[in-house]
């Protein structure tokens, strides 16, 4: 018999009573209603059997946050407010509070609200929530949870899951109410529950699993087909150039009619650097423009100078303006330096680019102002991508996230816009390169949840405005319409492309062929073939232009040299480099190398 007591109190010693016995018991309830903002707002009563506590745990895992608490004794006099701390620690949020001095109460009200306690999904919305979390540290006696869903509960939906480390649990389903009941919940036992809803929190059943179910499949398919469907009949109308007949498609005469850079904007319904480089060409050729290239020395050469002979009076609008941008002073000298640093400003540039346009049309080549119409498809696409990229975020994002990510995305569209206009190489590059980044930053923002980029409706519908959004980048550069006339001329602008690579040299005299070369050197320059054009002519004997000089020294006796004195053989080098100066002051890159 000693024996046996001993054992009886050694094991009493070591192991005093079970963990109920040292620590407060309670018995809690419940009563929470989900709210339309994706917020479940808590009531919790918490009486004790023995002790009341004095903490309690609140398990954010996988929410967005805790807002609006507050902590009330239940006495007999009724309640009162309670001064309460709170404390972090990981995902766990520990709110803790003293009893009132004046009664011992019957127990504390705790409120609350968790914030995203609802996860988006594909047929249906995920409900979870850890009703206890696993660092209680009192010792439930018995629990018991009511929660209103104001949208349906889907039979067809997964049961609900009730996650405890309880003795007993009960869980009842009904229309739009879950009860859940646990009895001997241990100090440290979590107790969850989880369930799927059909539709959002809103209500509108019928619309939101319309959505979560094929609605946002179909929009996901139906928008760009439905923007294509709407694109293709007006490209098919306001789009195509007229047919022809073949003899007008045949037609190879040199155009008499048409200036280079009118000439290029048929052809290309672009109007590009190398196009005013064209212009200023002829204006020279045709006696209102000089060039000069100046330089210490051949190896040296320092810039090329633009300087007016006649009167720009008698030049239509578009041409006076590309006169007035090459010669246009700051000293109203009319005569203007062009080098690599010394760039025509980018603003009269495009401003030539414009004028050259509404030359084109007002001649009536085009049906409207090619550049409106094609700024106005991308801006068109650019807002679908803009609105896609906020659907796509909001699928899987918080709005501070999908802020950042839409910022991110406009930052890299509007830097990869600015490096396709600048004709600065290492600035395009840096461009270029900070559009990338900017990119990759937006679309590692949106991918923050991949498990729900494809799931969410609102993120199928995303996919769908940003294909819609690609199918106005790819009707864009198709949508400038040629007139009757545009289309002829640029028929005979191809034609005459293919003339003057063909052309026999050897068949013309000296007069001829100084006349074809000048004049057909602003069509090769549109044509990117000035090189080859200057190097073929070179080589049979041309003269160097009456309007282009350089006053360059010669390396040998320190002279200077000039047009009159030699062929276009001896200056073929210091020519294209002429021409190569004028490009990139314009805005284009330069080439690589000088010769042929």
């Amino acid at each position: 018999m000693p024996l046996v007591l001993g054992f009886a109190w050694v094991l009493w010693l070591f192991f005093p009573s079970r963990p109920g016995i040292s620590q407060p018991h309670a018995v809690l309830s419940f009563e929470a209603v989900l709210r339309p903002d994706n917020a479940l707002e808590v009531v919790v009563d918490i009486r004790g059997s023995e002790t009341n506590p004095l903490t309690y745990a609140v398990d954010l895992g996988g929410l967005e946050g805790i807002r609006d608490i507050g902590v009330e004794a239940l006495a007999e006099t009724g309640r009162q407010n309670v001064p309460f701390s709170i404390t972090r620690s990981g995902r766990t949020c520990v709110i803790s509070w003293g009893s009132p001095p004046a009664q011992s109460p019957g127990g504390f009200r705790l409120r609350y609200v968790l914030l995203g306690v609802v996860g988006r999904g594909e047929r249906s919305d995920e409900f979870n929530w850890n009703m206890l979390s696993g660092f209680q540290e009192f010792f439930c006696d018995y629990v018991k949870a009511t929660i209103a869903v104001p949208a349906y509960v889907s039979k067809e939906a997964s049961p609900v899951i009730v996650r405890s480390g309880a003795e007993v649990t009960r869980c009842q389903k009904t229309l739009g109410q879950l009860k859940i009941e646990a009895v001997i919940v241990p100090p440290g036992s979590p107790l969850g529950v989880q369930c799927r809803l059909s539709g959002v929190v809103e209500g509108r059943f019928f619309w939101n699993r319309f959505m979560k179910t094929v609605g946002g499949t179909a929009l996901m398919l139906f928008l760009p087909l439905a923007v294509f469907g709407v694109l293709f009949p007006v490209y098919w109308l306001r789009g195509r150039d007229p047919h022809l007949r073949p003899f007008e498609a045949e037609d190879s005469r040199p155009p008499e009619a048409i200036t280079p850079e009118v000439a290029a904007a048929i052809r290309s319904e672009h109007v590009e650097t190398r196009d005013i480089l064209a212009a200023a060409v002829d204006l020279a050729r045709l006696g209102f423009l000089k060039l000069t290239l100046t330089g210490a020395e051949p190896a040296r050469i320092t810039e090329v100078r633009v300087e007016a002979v006649r009167s720009f009076e008698s030049l239509p609008p578009a041409r006076r303006a590309i006169a007035e941008l090459m010669t246009r002073a700051a000293d109203a000298s009319l005569t203007r330096a062009f080098s690599v640093e010394k760039c025509a400003p980018r603003s009269e540039v495009e401003e030539a680019r414009e004028k050259v346009y509404a030359q084109a049309v007002r001649d009536g080549f085009f049906r409207a102002d090619p550049e409106m119409e094609r700024w106005a498809y991308s801006m068109a696409g650019v807002v679908f991508l803009g609105i896609g990229a906020c659907f796509l975020a909001s699928g899987s994002v918080s709005w501070t996230l999908l802020a950042c990510a839409t910022g991110f995305l406009m930052a890299s569209m509007a830097a990869g816009l600015q490096a396709a206009r600048t004709g600065r190489v290492w600035i395009r590059v840096l461009l270029f390169g900070a559009a990338m980044v900017c990119l990759s930053g937006g679309l590692l923002l949106i991918a923050a949840n991949p498990d729900k980029m494809l799931v969410t409706w609102t993120a199928k519908v995303g996919w769908g405005l940003g294909l819609a959004a690609g199918v106005f980048f790819c009707f864009s550069p198709l949508m400038p319409q040629r007139t009757v006339r545009g289309a002829a001329e640029k028929s005979r602008l191809i034609a005459y492309k293919t003339h003057l690579k063909s052309l026999r040299l050897e068949d013309l005299d000296a007069a001829g062929l100084q006349g074809e070369f000048e004049r057909g050197l602003p069509f090769a320059v549109v044509f990117r073939y000035r090189k080859e054009w200057i190097n073929r002519f070179a080589a049979c004997g041309a003269l160097t232009p009456a309007w282009w000089t350089t006053e360059m020294a010669s390396a040998s006796d320190g002279t200077l040299t000039g047009q009159n004195s030699c062929t276009l053989l001896r200056n073929r080098e210091p020519f294209i480099e002429t021409l190569s100066i004028l490009s990139s002051a314009l805005g284009e890159s330069p080439e690589a190398g000088v010769g042929g």
